[in-house]
Formats: C-alpha cells, structure tokens, sequence
C-alpha cells in the first residue's frame, strides 16, 4: 500500500496515495490505522485525493479509523474525495456519520 504521513503533535494528516480503496487495500490500511493509534495519535485527517474507487471494504476502513479517533478522543476528517467516492459515501449514508472536508485546509481547521 502505498501513503504518506505527515505527523503532527496530536494529529496526523494520512494520504492514501493508492487509486483504489478495496479488498486489497483496506486490510494494509486498517493495520497501519492501528499502528499509527498505538503511536498516541488521537486525530486524523484522512485525504483521499488520489482514490477514485472505493468498495465495502473500503468504506470499513474509514468507519475503523472514524471509531479508533473517537475512543481515543480525537477526530477523523476525510477530505478531498473525488465525486464517484462522494457518492458511494451518500449512498451508504455516511456523510451523517463521517466528517467530510473539501480541501486538505478545511479539514484541518475541523480538527
């Protein structure tokens, strides 16, 4: 899987530098998630700008990293999702749910 991490005090700004977000993915990625919380970071931002594709076990990933920052008291912003990963998230009604950004900027002013 390949990303980048910016780490910050409290937060970490996680791109996912992969074009689909699926069953081949999401396994790494809830891993890393995992690792990451272990690390002591508490909020993230997740940017999902180069995903054009997202599947169940996708939208999984996210709601385990939305759920890991909230028992740790923190707080997830996914932002930058492109119109097809919108939808899927409207669609799944997750926009009620997840904290959803335009820009990388809004996101972290959310946090």
């Amino acid at each position: 899987m390949k990303y980048s991490a910016d780490k910050k005090d409290q937060h970490i700004v996680f791109r996912l530098l992969e074009p689909k977000l699926d069953t081949l993915v999401a396994p790494e990625m809830k891993a890393e998630m995992a690792v990451l919380g272990n690390e002591g970071f508490k909020s993230m931002v997740l940017n999902l700008d180069a995903v054009t594709f997202v599947d169940s076990s996708g939208l999984s990933a996210i709601l385990l990293a939305n759920r890991q920052c909230k028992d740790a008291g923190g707080k997830l912003v996914v932002c930058n999702a492109r119109p097809a990963v919108m939808k899927l998230i409207q669609i799944s009604q997750l926009d009620q749910i997840l904290n959803l950004a335009v820009s990388e900027e809004e996101a972290l002013g959310l946090l």
